[in-house]
């Protein structure tokens, strides 16, 4: 009926509000390691792995006109398994994807992080040659 559909669009209406003012965090990004790293336990025995993802753009020059690569490197952390399994499968150069968080972090409270829900690991670790 008329007034039912009247009904939803307002239900949708108040819910796409909602959503506006809360607020959206969410960040997905695909990039490499940028190095090793090991993992540590917190006091609690938990998993925690830190790590950077360079980020590489390709772009024209409005100066030059000519192609020119931009690196963007971003902090991210990894909790618990997925940590284990990211820090066993991977390494320099890995190729992954991040689904996660923003969240602040240094010193004074200064940058933005990933805090990871998943991680992607897109191209296995290479096993050093005569291994």
């Amino acid at each position: 009926s008329r007034e039912t559909r009247g009904q939803v669009r307002a239900v949708v209406s108040v819910a796409r509000a909602e959503v506006a003012v809360r607020g959206i965090n969410e960040a997905i990004i695909t990039g490499n390691l940028v190095a090793d790293f090991d993992v540590k336990k917190t006091h609690g025995g938990r998993s925690v792995l830190d790590l950077t993802i360079a980020l590489n753009e390709r772009r024209k020059s409005q100066k030059t006109g000519e192609w020119v690569e931009e690196t963007t490197y971003v902090d991210v952390t990894v909790w618990g398994k997925k940590a284990e399994y990211v820090a066993a499968h991977t390494g320099r150069g890995s190729p992954v994807i991040v689904q996660g968080k923003l969240a602040m972090h240094g010193e004074r409270r200064n940058k933005v992080k990933i805090v990871a829900d998943e991680v992607i690991v897109l191209s296995a670790r290479r096993e050093p040659s005569g291994a």
